[in-house]
C-alpha cells in the first residue's frame, strides 16, 4: 500500500489568503473598492483550505481508497486525466457507467508518482492486460496500450536479436538478385 498525503503548502497559502482577505476587508470599511480583493482573497482561502484538508489517497493492490471511499481496480474501466497536474484531477470511469472524481492536491512529483502507480495497478487488474489512460480532455483521443501481448513481444525480441547477429531473417536463396 502506498499513501499519498495532500501537500501542506495549501494550508499555508490558505492562511496567507485569509490574512490578506481580512486586511482587505478592514480596508473596505474605509474604501469600498477594497471589498473586491477581499472577496477574492476569501475565495482563494476557502479553495486552499478545501484542498489542504482533502483525505489522503491510498493505492492498494486491489483498491484505491480516498478517505472512507474505496474503489476496486476491477471496477475501473478507464482513467481520464484533466489538464490539471497540481492539484491532480482525475476522472475514473467505472464498469457500471458511473464516474468518480479523484482530486489529489500534492506536489508535482507526488502527482506524477500517483498517476504512475494508478496506471500500474489498473494494468495489473485490467482484463485487457494494460491500462486505458486518457490524455488531457483537450487532446481528445485516449492513449492506447501496447499492441503486443507478452508472448508476441518475446517473439519480436527474439527475431530482432537474430536479425542483429545474422543480418537477415531468412536464408539466402539462389534466385535473389
Amino acid at each position: 500500500m502506498t499513501r499519498y498525503e495532500p501537500s501542506r503548502n495549501y494550508l499555508a497559502l490558505g492562511a496567507v489568503a485569509l490574512v490578506l482577505g481580512t486586511l482587505a476587508g478592514w480596508m473596505a470599511t474605509r474604501w469600498v473598492s477594497a471589498a473586491v480583493p477581499a472577496s477574492v482573497f476569501f475565495a482563494l482561502a476557502g479553495l486552499n483550505f478545501f484542498l489542504a484538508f482533502r483525505p489522503a489517497i491510498e493505492v492498494r493492490n486491489h483498491s484505491l481508497s480516498v478517505g472512507d471511499k474505496q474503489i476496486l481496480w476491477s471496477d475501473v474501466m478507464e482513467i481520464r486525466r484533466t489538464g490539471w497536474v497540481s492539484p491532480l484531477v482525475i476522472w475514473m470511469m467505472l464498469r457500471d457507467g458511473s464516474r468518480e472524481l479523484v482530486i489529489y492536491p500534492g506536489a508535482l512529483d507526488s502527482s506524477r508518482l500517483l498517476m504512475e502507480d494508478m496506471a500500474d495497478r489498473l494494468a495489473r487488474q485490467s482484463d485487457l492486460g494494460y491500462p486505458v489512460l486518457a490524455a488531457p480532455v483537450a487532446a481528445g483521443e485516449p492513449i492506447r496500450g501496447p499492441l503486443l501481448n507478452a508472448d508476441d513481444e518475446a517473439e519480436v525480441e527474439r527475431l530482432f536479436q537474430r536479425l542483429k547477429t545474422v543480418g537477415h531473417l531468412e536464408p539466402h536463396s539462389t534466385d535473389e538478385k
